[in-house]
């Protein structure tokens, strides 16, 4: 199932993604398929630290992330970095309670999906996220955001 190129399809492979899991064998088969799967800016971190070092330095334009890490859990740290950036957030977790969904999507994460997963079904999620918001006319990428301030830089 590999979907055509038309150009908007294009811009959407040359998305920057973050894959931010403790389990570092998931992050290498997920960077090597996004990766043959067209996506060339492809990045894995093991902590929520290295992620938030990588979302400062490379802004990138979606974030895969598990909620389970030793220390700081993907929920709080998440909680901490939505306050600076809109980042899109697709929570990938063995957490499958619905609870825990439930949780997730009402802290504001763009999507959910849990451990296994449909290799398939989190492709087309990524799609579907990264058509929301890379080269999104309706998106206004000039605006500035700290805290409770927006600053419309155009």
């Amino acid at each position: 199932m590999r979907v055509t190129a038309s150009s908007n399809v294009k811009r959407m492979r040359q998305a920057k993604l973050l894959i931010v899991d403790d389990n570092r064998e998931l992050c290498e088969l997920l960077e090597g398929i996004l990766r043959k799967e067209g996506y060339e800016q492809v990045r894995a971190v093991y902590s929520c630290a290295g992620a938030e070092m990588e979302i400062q330095r490379e802004k990138p334009d979606l974030m895969i992330l598990d909620v389970n890490f030793p220390g700081e859990d993907g929920f709080s740290f998440f909680q901490r970095i939505q306050k600076r950036t809109d980042l899109p957030v697709l929570f990938l977790s063995a957490r499958d309670g619905n609870e825990d969904r439930i949780t997730g999507l009402g802290l504001g994460a763009d999507d959910y999906m849990t451990k296994p997963f449909d290799l398939y079904e989190l492709l087309a999620r990524i799609e579907a996220n990264l058509k929301r918001t890379v080269d999104n006319p309706h998106q206004n990428n000039n605006i500035l955001v700290y805290k409770d301030i927006k600053i419309n830089n155009s």
